[in-house]
């Protein structure tokens, strides 16, 4: 089945050529810096226009010295979230980062489990605009958000 997801093909890619729907399931990386999160298992289990909703287990590969996730992998999780929820209102068009901005709110330990939801704020002829929560599964409890601008 040429659907059939490959695991080592861009996110960006399998959008463009199949649409939105195919940003469901394991996240897939070509092996670029993104790939952190394919190996970490982030899953996607909802997509909708101008909306993601992403499942992640956090293991030790995307952690700091204090056992807690690296503010840079938190950033990884703004930047590419924001341009799957950019994908499901123009498959073909995931713009190029402008700024990217970062809160977090609470440590985000090995092992626990979160929700990440991204959405488009605004989406215009030529930037785009979204915003990134990061909550707890078990709680709902905000850990971090994000938010996330690109030239399209």
């Amino acid at each position: 089945n040429e659907n059939e997801k490959n695991e080592n093909e861009a996110f960006i890619d399998r959008a463009r050529k199949f649409g939105r729907d195919s940003l469901l399931g394991r996240f897939t990386s070509a092996g670029k810096f993104d790939i952190a999160l394919a190996r970490a298992g982030m899953f996607c289990t909802e997509v909708k226009e101008g909306e993601v909703i992403t499942e992640l287990e956090v293991d030790s590969t995307l952690a700091n010295n204090f056992g807690s996730m690296h503010g840079g992998a938190v950033s990884l999780i703004v930047d590419v979230v924001g341009t799957m929820a950019l994908l499901t209102k123009d498959n073909t068009r995931p713009g190029v980062s402008i700024e990217l901005n970062v809160s977090f709110l609470s440590p985000i330990k090995i092992g626990e489990k979160v929700i990440i939801h991204g959405k488009v704020l605004k989406y215009g002829q030529k930037i785009g605009f979204t915003e990134i929560l990061i909550k707890k599964k078990e709680t709902g409890q905000l850990l971090a958000t994000g938010r996330h601008t690109k030239f399209l």
